[in-house]
């Protein structure tokens, strides 16, 4: 980090800091894959979360620096939050990372690193109805961003039909985004 004295007419002299590349980015990496290890207890999970938020705050003013790095690490996060194997702890937090990033580097150059293919639909629906993403700000927002993305997509709705499968006797019918 440069730091570069300015000053106006009045002889007013400031600090003002200029970065040249994403120097952490192995750091910020090494982050995003030990999220199953941090968030087994809260406050290491709050902690890792504050971390990475004083970390990416530092690019505020010069996010594009981060964009070479972006696909790898975005991967990380979205590959965290598809597997069905994760806990719900987990999840959240890499929803809570990709808000981080997408606060930074905003929404519009985020928005197009995300997977946008047909075959994602029905997974971030899924995803959005869950109850665990219902009450998480972070959750709605990152699949309600990406759902914008993959709408674009032209595809045939019949492959949503969702008619051919019969509930079993005792189940509990409750409407999907699909079905309404």
């Amino acid at each position: 980090m440069d730091e570069v004295a300015t000053g106006d007419a009045e002889g007013d002299v400031g600090v003002a800091s200029t970065l040249d590349m994403f120097r952490e980015h192995e750091q910020v990496r090494q982050m995003l894959v030990s999220i199953p290890t941090a968030v087994k207890l809260p406050i290491t999970a709050e902690k890792a979360f504050e971390d990475l938020k004083t970390l990416l705050d530092e690019y505020q003013e010069q996010p594009h620096l981060m964009d070479p790095y972006l696909e790898d690490l975005l991967g990380l996060l979205v590959a965290l939050t598809r597997d069905n194997t994760q806990t719900t702890e987990v999840t959240s937090q890499g929803f809570k990372y990709l808000w981080l990033f997408t606060k930074v580097r905003g929404y519009k150059t985020i928005v197009k690193k995300l997977p946008h293919e047909v075959k994602d639909l029905l997974p971030v629906l899924k995803l959005l109805e869950s109850e665990e993403v219902k009450s998480d700000f972070y959750g709605s927002y990152v699949l309600l961003m990406w759902i914008s993305i993959i709408v674009y997509m032209p595809f045939n709705m019949m492959g949503f039909d969702t008619t051919a499968i019969a509930p079993q006797e005792g189940d509990t019918v409750q409407p999907t985004v699909v079905e309404r």
